[in-house]
């Protein structure tokens, strides 16, 4: 599941591998049930001969476990027609550093009580080694397209308006140039007539070139310094850094309805996104950090696996 980062507490390395088994699938709820060992390209191929899907992939060809992908070590690939892997967890079961074991049951995400698997997801383990989970999966869609977009910087402006209608994209990224041009991933998952709309909206209505992609194409997993953005900050970071003349180039990944990461681009022109946020989104959340560090306390009070740190900014 990926080398532990070097603590000031040590590091246990768990191997995960030989607990891969898929415990039970449910077709008609579309939940199935899977040891954390599992590897990402064994559980696709499962749920492929069923014609299932997870919605989401991560950037790595080499093989990772969805342990891995779930404790956010290994970094997921996704878009707001299905959502991130933490978006489709149902329940989860985790050991604690002290050799306890908790479980949430499975229920609506909607569901009254505290989320255990919430605590779990994302901490890199400092909590507790997930070791067995329940995930909602999708039918194969009935058409899917993946469209390779030349964008102007106007056309980027309004790239939020793909998100506008109740059927989302399956996955937007773009990356732009230092000279304003821009070249984006569009892939579109649904019924043929939603597949042909949300096209004929990106090349009509936006005015993008296109081309049809085989498939989705690698691309460089996320590194540090991104910034989860509101649209509307996307527009206040446009601003500023069409008047910069030393302009650096940016990405945009994870798009939703409401958010996108912004990856790159000048200083200045992050800090005006940053600006637009309400501030108390804009600040750092300390205090929850703090509240996990409380947590984590009680659950690794020898402090086992290391100090827990502060990751992207919360924006």
């Amino acid at each position: 599941s990926g080398k532990p980062r070097v603590t000031l507490g040590g590091a246990i390395r768990v191997d995960m591998t030989g607990m891969d088994r898929v415990i039970s699938l449910e077709e008609e709820s579309l939940l199935i049930r899977v040891q954390a060992g599992i590897s990402i390209a064994v559980l696709k191929s499962r749920l492929s001969e069923k014609r299932l899907m997870m919605g989401w992939s991560i950037y790595s060809e080499r093989p990772h476990t969805l342990g891995a992908v779930l404790a956010g070590r290994v970094a997921a690939r996704w878009g707001g027609k299905f959502g991130r892997p933490q978006d489709t967890l149902r329940s989860m079961t985790a050991v604690l550093p002290d050799g306890g074991i908790v479980g949430s049951p499975a229920a609506p995400r909607r569901a009254a009580g505290p989320d255990m698997a919430a605590l779990m997801v994302g901490t890199e383990g400092r909590l507790g080694v997930i070791s067995e989970v329940t995930l909602r999966v999708f039918p194969w869609p009935a058409d899917r397209e993946i469209l390779s977009l030349d964008l102007s910087l106007s056309a980027l402006a309004r790239l939020h308006e793909l998100f506008g209608g109740s059927n989302l994209p399956q996955l937007l990224e773009v990356d732009v140039n230092e000279d304003g041009s821009g070249q984006a991933i569009l892939a579109l998952a649904g019924e043929k007539s939603e597949v042909v709309r949300l096209r004929s909206f990106a090349v009509e209505t936006l005015g993008c070139q296109w081309d049809v992609e085989p498939g989705l194409p690698p691309r460089p997993e996320p590194g540090p310094g991104s910034v989860v953005i509101t649209w509307k900050a996307f527009h206040a970071f446009l601003e500023v850094w069409e008047t910069i003349k030393s302009r650096k180039p940016f990405s945009v990944v994870e798009c939703t309805a409401t958010s996108l990461r912004l990856i790159g681009g000048n200083q200045k022109a992050v800090r005006a996104a940053l600006d637009a946020l309400p501030g108390l989104r804009r600040a750092r959340n300390d205090g929850a950090i703090s509240h996990l560090e409380s947590l984590k306390e009680i659950l690794d009070g020898g402090n086992v696996l290391g100090p827990i740190s502060g990751r992207d900014p919360i924006c």
